[in-house]
């Protein structure tokens, strides 16, 4: 894959991309519709055609749509042609899209405090969950989370994923303490960073 530099001529695959020094501009584009084949290609080669650089992803079928979150980095030029795109993709892929700019920083990201959850379903997990998280001050990074189903008695299990960057104030320690605390009472096993 390639985009186009600011002379106008290609990046090869693995050149780093830089515009201004710790940032660069990018574009988060998010993309819902029914699921079917082919959809993650439709939107990919729109945007590596007009020369953007696809770099995180998070993708999932839920239910019966698929949604796609992605971030594109590339230059202004490119970002803006595919911020009047929307519409388009819109009718011709079926999808409602949602376009954002942002910045990618080029700084090395801080260190990650992870955990997962897992246990019987129930309404309130993900409230519960986030609301502890929140109420310290605990910036969520990524937040993912699905039901499976126990092989032999076709039991809803519920799994939670999570990344998360604490402040300063929050040790880690108390956090995982309080965490484990009320996973217990909603039945669920706790596993952080520390232990695995």
């Amino acid at each position: 894959m390639t985009s186009p530099g600011k002379d106008g001529g290609a990046i090869p695959i693995g050149t780093a991309i830089a515009d201004g020094g710790a940032m660069r501009p990018g574009l988060v584009i998010t993309a819902v519709g029914p699921d079917r084949p082919g959809l993650i290609f439709d939107l990919a080669t729109q945007i590596t055609n007009r020369g953007g650089n696809i770099e995180d992803t998070k993708m999932s079928k839920l239910g019966g749509m698929f949604a796609v979150m992605m971030m594109v980095t590339a230059n202004e030029g490119v970002l803006s042609e595919l911020m009047s795109l929307r519409e388009q993709w819109d009718a011709q892929f079926g999808v409602h899209c949602f376009l954002l700019n942002t910045h990618a920083s080029l700084a090395a990201d801080p260190d990650v405090w992870r955990f997962s959850a897992s246990g019987l379903d129930r309404p309130g997990i993900v409230a519960h969950v986030s609301d502890l998280l929140a109420k310290r001050g605990v910036n969520v990074v990524s937040f993912l989370s699905r039901i499976e189903y126990a092989p032999l008695s076709g039991t809803p299990l519920f799994v939670l994923e999570a990344e998360c960057v604490l402040p300063p104030t929050v040790d880690s320690g108390k956090l995982e303490e309080d965490l484990r605390a009320a996973c217990d009472k909603a039945g669920l096993e706790l596993i952080t960073s520390s232990q695995s």
